[in-house]
Protein backbone atom coordinates (compact mmCIF):
# COMPACT_ATOMS: atom_id res chain seq x y z
CA UNK A 1 0.00 0.00 0.00
CA UNK A 2 1.53 3.69 -1.01
CA UNK A 3 1.48 6.58 0.68
CA UNK A 4 -1.70 7.78 -1.08
CA UNK A 5 -3.58 4.50 -0.32
CA UNK A 6 -2.67 4.97 2.96
CA UNK A 7 -4.01 8.08 3.61
CA UNK A 8 -7.60 7.52 1.80
CA UNK A 9 -7.30 4.14 4.07
CA UNK A 10 -7.02 6.41 7.02
CA UNK A 11 -9.28 8.51 6.18
CA UNK A 12 -11.77 5.83 5.54
CA UNK A 13 -10.94 4.31 9.28
CA UNK A 14 -12.13 7.78 10.58
CA UNK A 15 -15.40 7.74 8.79
CA UNK A 16 -15.96 4.00 9.69
CA UNK A 17 -15.28 5.00 13.36
CA UNK A 18 -18.06 7.55 13.18
CA UNK A 19 -20.38 5.81 11.25
CA UNK A 20 -20.04 2.09 12.52
CA UNK A 21 -19.21 1.01 8.68
CA UNK A 22 -18.30 2.38 5.26
CA UNK A 23 -20.55 1.99 2.09
CA UNK A 24 -19.22 -1.24 -0.12
CA UNK A 25 -19.11 1.04 -3.25
CA UNK A 26 -16.33 2.50 -4.47
CA UNK A 27 -18.64 4.99 -6.52
CA UNK A 28 -20.26 6.42 -3.20
CA UNK A 29 -16.56 7.12 -1.79
CA UNK A 30 -15.34 8.22 -4.94
CA UNK A 31 -13.93 11.83 -3.63
CA UNK A 32 -11.79 9.82 -1.74
CA UNK A 33 -10.33 7.71 -3.96
CA UNK A 34 -9.88 10.09 -7.09
CA UNK A 35 -7.13 12.96 -5.40
CA UNK A 36 -7.95 14.51 -8.62
CA UNK A 37 -6.82 11.23 -11.02
CA UNK A 38 -8.56 10.99 -13.97
CA UNK A 39 -7.41 7.25 -13.86
CA UNK A 40 -9.43 5.03 -13.76
CA UNK A 41 -7.71 1.56 -13.54
CA UNK A 42 -5.38 3.36 -11.20
CA UNK A 43 -8.62 4.25 -9.13
CA UNK A 44 -9.76 0.95 -9.01
CA UNK A 45 -6.98 -0.53 -7.68
CA UNK A 46 -6.21 1.52 -5.08
CA UNK A 47 -10.06 0.51 -3.99
CA UNK A 48 -8.89 -3.32 -4.41
CA UNK A 49 -6.15 -2.55 -1.86
CA UNK A 50 -7.84 -0.50 0.44
CA UNK A 51 -10.91 -2.92 0.26
CA UNK A 52 -9.06 -5.97 1.79
CA UNK A 53 -8.56 -4.70 5.01
CA UNK A 54 -11.86 -4.89 5.80
CA UNK A 55 -14.89 -7.04 5.98
CA UNK A 56 -18.41 -7.15 3.84
CA UNK A 57 -22.18 -7.43 6.16
CA UNK A 58 -25.42 -6.54 4.75
CA UNK A 59 -23.58 -4.43 1.88
CA UNK A 60 -21.41 -2.37 4.34
CA UNK A 61 -17.65 -2.66 4.82
CA UNK A 62 -16.56 -3.12 8.81
CA UNK A 63 -13.32 -2.97 10.01
CA UNK A 64 -12.33 -5.81 12.72
CA UNK A 65 -9.71 -3.78 14.77
CA UNK A 66 -12.88 -1.35 15.01
CA UNK A 67 -15.26 -3.36 16.60
CA UNK A 68 -13.12 -4.54 18.96
CA UNK A 69 -12.44 -1.48 20.30
CA UNK A 70 -16.21 -0.86 20.07
CA UNK A 71 -16.60 -3.80 21.70
CA UNK A 72 -14.27 -3.58 24.31
CA UNK A 73 -15.72 0.52 25.05
CA UNK A 74 -19.23 -0.83 25.50
CA UNK A 75 -18.20 -3.25 28.37
CA UNK A 76 -15.63 -1.14 30.41
CA UNK A 77 -18.61 1.50 30.17
CA UNK A 78 -20.94 -1.55 31.29
CA UNK A 79 -18.36 -2.34 34.33
CA UNK A 80 -18.08 0.79 35.36
CA UNK A 81 -22.26 1.42 35.43
CA UNK A 82 -23.04 -1.57 37.31
CA UNK A 83 -19.62 -0.91 40.06
CA UNK A 84 -21.62 2.16 40.81
CA UNK A 85 -24.91 0.60 40.86
CA UNK A 86 -23.57 -1.35 43.33
CA UNK A 87 -21.79 1.57 45.54
CA UNK A 88 -24.81 3.05 45.39
CA UNK A 89 -26.70 0.10 47.21
CA UNK A 90 -24.14 -0.27 49.57
CA UNK A 91 -24.31 3.12 50.37
CA UNK A 92 -28.44 3.18 50.95
CA UNK A 93 -27.79 0.31 52.66
CA UNK A 94 -24.84 1.19 55.23
CA UNK A 95 -25.57 5.33 55.61
CA UNK A 96 -28.19 5.32 58.32
CA UNK A 97 -29.90 3.43 61.05
CA UNK A 98 -33.12 2.63 61.68
CA UNK A 99 -34.81 3.78 64.59
CA UNK A 100 -38.79 3.31 65.91
CA UNK A 101 -40.47 6.16 66.85
CA UNK A 102 -40.96 6.66 70.62
CA UNK A 103 -37.98 4.29 71.71
CA UNK A 104 -34.12 4.34 72.07
CA UNK A 105 -33.88 0.87 70.79
CA UNK A 106 -31.94 0.22 67.37
CA UNK A 107 -34.51 -1.53 65.01
CA UNK A 108 -32.25 -3.28 62.38
CA UNK A 109 -33.34 -4.51 59.02
CA UNK A 110 -33.96 -8.05 58.39
CA UNK A 111 -31.43 -8.32 55.92
CA UNK A 112 -28.63 -5.89 58.27
CA UNK A 113 -26.66 -6.19 60.97
CA UNK A 114 -26.98 -4.42 64.00
CA UNK A 115 -27.30 -0.04 63.60
CA UNK A 116 -28.39 -0.85 60.03
CA UNK A 117 -24.95 -1.98 58.58
CA UNK A 118 -24.60 -3.89 55.98
CA UNK A 119 -22.88 -7.70 57.05
CA UNK A 120 -19.86 -9.00 55.21
CA UNK A 121 -22.19 -12.18 54.24
CA UNK A 122 -25.06 -10.00 52.60
CA UNK A 123 -22.11 -7.85 50.94
CA UNK A 124 -20.74 -10.58 49.45
CA UNK A 125 -23.95 -11.87 48.69
CA UNK A 126 -24.88 -8.94 46.86
CA UNK A 127 -21.76 -8.58 44.82
CA UNK A 128 -22.38 -12.24 43.35
CA UNK A 129 -25.65 -11.52 42.39
CA UNK A 130 -25.04 -8.58 40.81
CA UNK A 131 -21.49 -7.37 39.52
CA UNK A 132 -19.24 -10.40 38.94
CA UNK A 133 -16.01 -9.13 36.88
CA UNK A 134 -15.99 -12.42 34.67
CA UNK A 135 -13.65 -10.51 32.31
CA UNK A 136 -11.15 -9.66 35.30
CA UNK A 137 -11.58 -13.65 36.25
CA UNK A 138 -10.34 -14.97 33.15
CA UNK A 139 -7.43 -12.96 33.05
CA UNK A 140 -6.54 -13.57 36.13
CA UNK A 141 -6.95 -17.65 35.24
CA UNK A 142 -4.91 -17.21 32.13
CA UNK A 143 -2.28 -15.40 34.05
CA UNK A 144 -2.29 -18.03 36.33
CA UNK A 145 -2.25 -20.71 33.74
CA UNK A 146 0.55 -19.65 31.86
CA UNK A 147 2.98 -19.02 34.90
CA UNK A 148 1.70 -23.15 35.92
CA UNK A 149 1.75 -24.16 32.14
CA UNK A 150 -1.98 -24.76 32.39
CA UNK A 151 -4.71 -24.65 29.85
CA UNK A 152 -6.05 -21.27 29.15
CA UNK A 153 -9.74 -20.63 28.49
CA UNK A 154 -11.27 -18.17 25.98
CA UNK A 155 -14.67 -17.48 27.80
CA UNK A 156 -16.85 -18.17 30.73
CA UNK A 157 -19.97 -19.72 29.94
CA UNK A 158 -23.53 -20.19 31.53
CA UNK A 159 -21.97 -23.49 32.84
CA UNK A 160 -18.95 -22.12 34.67
CA UNK A 161 -20.62 -18.74 36.35
CA UNK A 162 -22.52 -21.01 37.93
CA UNK A 163 -19.89 -23.17 39.41
CA UNK A 164 -17.86 -19.97 40.16
CA UNK A 165 -21.50 -18.33 41.32
CA UNK A 166 -21.39 -21.08 44.24
CA UNK A 167 -17.98 -20.53 44.84
CA UNK A 168 -17.95 -17.16 45.61
CA UNK A 169 -20.93 -17.93 47.95
CA UNK A 170 -18.06 -19.20 50.34
CA UNK A 171 -16.73 -16.94 53.05
CA UNK A 172 -13.11 -17.03 52.40
CA UNK A 173 -13.35 -18.03 48.90
CA UNK A 174 -11.20 -15.85 46.53
CA UNK A 175 -9.22 -17.17 43.43
CA UNK A 176 -5.42 -16.09 44.59
CA UNK A 177 -5.80 -17.98 47.91
CA UNK A 178 -7.26 -21.05 45.25
CA UNK A 179 -3.61 -20.41 43.16
CA UNK A 180 -1.68 -20.04 46.10
CA UNK A 181 -2.97 -23.71 47.15
CA UNK A 182 -2.86 -25.08 43.92
CA UNK A 183 1.15 -24.26 43.56
CA UNK A 184 1.50 -25.63 47.20
CA UNK A 185 0.73 -28.72 45.21
CA UNK A 186 2.11 -30.06 42.40
CA UNK A 187 0.73 -33.01 41.70
CA UNK A 188 -2.37 -30.63 40.47
CA UNK A 189 0.26 -29.14 37.79
CA UNK A 190 1.94 -31.79 36.23
CA UNK A 191 4.71 -33.34 38.37
CA UNK A 192 4.27 -36.77 37.81
CA UNK A 193 4.90 -39.39 35.33
CA UNK A 194 1.75 -39.35 33.64
CA UNK A 195 2.14 -35.61 33.30
CA UNK A 196 -1.73 -35.13 34.57
CA UNK A 197 -2.62 -31.43 34.92
CA UNK A 198 -5.58 -29.52 36.16
CA UNK A 199 -7.59 -27.01 34.37
CA UNK A 200 -10.25 -24.22 34.77
CA UNK A 201 -13.30 -26.71 34.78
CA UNK A 202 -11.89 -28.99 37.48
CA UNK A 203 -10.70 -26.62 39.60
CA UNK A 204 -14.44 -24.75 40.15
CA UNK A 205 -15.82 -27.93 40.57
CA UNK A 206 -17.41 -27.43 43.96
CA UNK A 207 -15.98 -31.13 45.70
CA UNK A 208 -12.73 -31.20 43.71
CA UNK A 209 -12.64 -27.02 44.99
CA UNK A 210 -12.71 -28.35 48.54
CA UNK A 211 -10.27 -31.33 48.16
CA UNK A 212 -7.74 -28.58 47.09
CA UNK A 213 -8.61 -26.38 49.76
CA UNK A 214 -7.64 -28.96 51.83
CA UNK A 215 -4.83 -30.03 50.84
CA UNK A 216 -5.48 -33.41 50.00
CA UNK A 217 -2.90 -33.35 47.05
CA UNK A 218 -0.20 -32.57 48.84
CA UNK A 219 2.06 -35.60 49.22
CA UNK A 220 2.71 -37.32 52.71
CA UNK A 221 4.80 -40.36 51.86
CA UNK A 222 5.83 -42.97 49.55
CA UNK A 223 5.78 -41.97 45.70
CA UNK A 224 2.72 -40.96 43.72
CA UNK A 225 4.26 -41.29 40.33
CA UNK A 226 1.52 -42.18 37.45
CA UNK A 227 -1.09 -41.78 39.45
CA UNK A 228 -4.36 -40.03 38.60
CA UNK A 229 -6.83 -37.59 40.53
CA UNK A 230 -8.79 -40.65 41.98
CA UNK A 231 -5.73 -43.06 42.30
CA UNK A 232 -4.51 -40.03 44.26
CA UNK A 233 -7.50 -40.02 46.58
CA UNK A 234 -7.01 -43.27 46.96
CA UNK A 235 -3.60 -43.60 48.09
CA UNK A 236 -3.82 -40.90 50.51
CA UNK A 237 -7.04 -42.36 52.36
CA UNK A 238 -5.18 -45.51 52.94
CA UNK A 239 -1.42 -43.17 53.96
Amino acid sequence: MDAEARGIYITLLCNCWIENSIPNNPDIIEPLLNRGSTDVEHKANQWEKIRRCFYEKKGRLFHKRLEAERDKQKKFKKSQSDKGKLSGIARQKTSEPRFNRGSTDVQPDANSSIFGFQSSNEEKKIQTRQCVDWEKILEEWNIFAKEASLSLINEINEKRKARVRLLMKKPDFSFSSLFKMIRKQPFLIGDSDKGWKTNFDWVINPSNYLKIMEGQYIRKTGSTEDMTPEEFNKYQEES
